[in-house]
């Protein structure tokens, strides 16, 4: 079994160590557990057998394998020359072992957690707040270092980084951190909806997938927030529309029998379905898709110029959600008057477009 619980050394680290057993051998020996598996000295074991240097164990017997992981947390925690966030990590990785509650910003402060905090810390030697203190820091560097590692491009959240990485210091850094992060959630607010009325509406919903949401892997991870289809039942598209008015509701096959709850919703009566027939496939639990669909409701009499248009569009592909300019074509040619488009992706002449990734992509 493996009891190497702890981050490794570090380069540097490792290389001082290696420096000193060539030159004085392996003072301090290894120990392993009544079946032989090694607790401690991953680091002194690997180099003297690569050395061919002579390694002094010493045999532990544990009535648990709880005590047995504690006991390899609190030596390398007494002995290990560790840094406040690395000594963070493993004094929280100690807690955890015995089930003490830990919050994401800093430890629980209910009154019995406080009290096993206070006798954990006292058990290394080390104050109950310093032994808090450095948990919260930990845990601060982890968070701002895993948004950095998923957000390369992103200069600011680098220099961060870089700026804790050189200091040493977390909590300022944790502040701007925090700052960057309020600030990127506000510029991904969406602008006010338009308030109408509007002859034509265009609506592409962000539709929530259940079975990849929580996965950024998947094939079919979707790169902006979703939306539930009682959220999106909720818009105000009956208001936003004018009393002879025409609606464009995009879907694909997944949520395509999820429609008619919005048509309804909305005050809206189902008249056909175009078919987007796209020149490649996509993703699917079943069959993988190339079709995706553009429900025409209508609400009133409006006014359709219809001439010898079809149910079938066939057009690329373009960036993910874009939909193709020869939809945009077909809606202008059926369907005279004012014109607006929710979760818009790219601005449109002549056009009313609401929605927070307008910029991102020329027209």
């Amino acid at each position: 079994m493996n009891y190497q619980l702890l981050d490794p050394l570090r380069p540097e680290e490792y290389a001082a160590l290696e420096a000193d057993i060539r030159q004085r051998g392996v003072l301090i020996p290894v120990e392993r557990d009544e079946n032989g598996d090694l607790l401690d000295g991953h680091h002194r074991t690997e180099i003297a057998e690569r050395l061919g240097i002579p390694c002094p164990e010493i045999v532990r017997s544990f009535a648990t394998q709880q005590e047995k992981r504690e006991h390899v947390i609190k030596i390398n925690l007494a002995r290990r020359h560790f840094d406040a966030i690395r000594w963070g990590r493993a004094f929280a990785l100690l807690l955890e072992e015995r089930g003490i509650p830990i919050g994401k910003g800093k430890v629980n402060q209910h009154t019995r957690a406080s009290a096993t905090v206070a006798e954990a810390a006292a058990e290394v030697g080390v104050p109950e707040r310093t032994a808090r203190a450095r948990v919260a820091q930990a845990r601060k560097y982890d968070e701002i270092k895993s948004v950095a590692e998923s957000a390369p491009d992103n200069e600011d959240l680098q220099k961060l980084v870089e700026q804790m990485d050189l200091t040493g210091k977390v909590n300022g850094t944790y502040k701007q951190f925090k700052k960057l992060q309020a600030v990127a959630q506000i510029a991904a607010e969406p602008p006010p909806l338009p308030d109408g009325p509007f002859r034509v509406i265009v609506i592409d919903p962000p539709w929530h997938y259940e079975k990849r949401s929580e996965d950024v892997s998947q094939r079919g991870a979707i790169p902006y927030p979703s939306m539930s289809l009682d959220e999106i039942a909720a818009l105000p598209i009956a208001s936003m529309a004018a009393e002879d008015g025409t609606l464009w509701l995009w879907t694909t096959n997944a949520h395509l029998f999820d429609c008619p709850q919005l048509l309804s919703a909305w005050g809206f009566t189902h008249k056909t379905v175009l078919t987007w027939g796209k020149d490649r496939m996509g993703c699917g639990d079943w069959l993988r898709g190339q079709t995706e669909h553009c429900i025409l409701a209508v609400r009133g009499q409006p006014v359709v110029e219809l001439t010898n248009q079809t149910t079938l569009l066939t057009a690329p592909v373009r960036e993910h959600s874009r939909k193709p300019e020869e939809f945009y074509q077909l809606v202008e040619a059926l369907c005279p008057g004012s014109k607006v488009e929710l979760f818009q992706r790219a601005p449109r002449l002549g056009w009313i477009g609401h929605g927070n990734e307008m910029t991102r992509f020329a027209s």
